[in-house]
């Protein structure tokens, strides 16, 4: 009985974990698709916006450790392994899965819309950033996800 509430659970967590992924993926597609090198070399430092780099590093790090909040799920549940590699296998392959999505969201970003415009963007900003590449369409799909994390499951 067990064993069917872990398999249970580990197939809800499946469908929504692949629930935040695609439109993730989405992004990412359009976002290549549309993406322009003039727009990204358009003050890649961010000077422009009277924010020094520290402040804007000092900020990053700060996303990225909200980021990365919860790679340490496989650790939690590593006792039940039947291969104790695979935690480390599985942690780093989660630590470096976050990452890559992170930062193909964020550099993409950077190259759709120009740095001062994509600061003036309301959250959530990936809306208005699909809104830019879809119309009003783009929006739509982002708030219907939005909604589905706030569901109780």
């Amino acid at each position: 009985m067990i064993l069917r509430g872990v398999q249970t659970a580990a197939s809800i967590n499946l469908v929504a974990t692949l629930a935040k992924l695609l439109p993730l993926g989405l992004f990412v597609v359009l976002a290549m698709m549309m993406f322009k090198l003039d727009t990204f070399k358009l003050d890649f430092t961010g000077l422009a916006l009277g924010v020094p780099v520290w402040e804007q590093v000092k900020n990053t790090m700060l996303i990225t450790l909200w980021v990365f909040i919860g790679v340490e799920g496989a650790v939690v549940v590593s006792a039940r392994a039947r291969n104790k590699r695979d935690v480390g296998k599985a942690t780093l392959l989660a630590v470096l899965s976050a990452l890559g999505v992170y930062l193909l969201v964020t550099l993409l970003s950077l190259g759709v819309v120009a740095r001062p415009e994509l600061a003036e963007i309301r959250n959530p900003s990936m809306a208005g950033l699909m809104v830019e590449m879809m119309g009003p369409w783009g929006e739509i799909i982002i708030e219907i996800i939005k909604k589905e994390r706030e569901l109780p499951v």
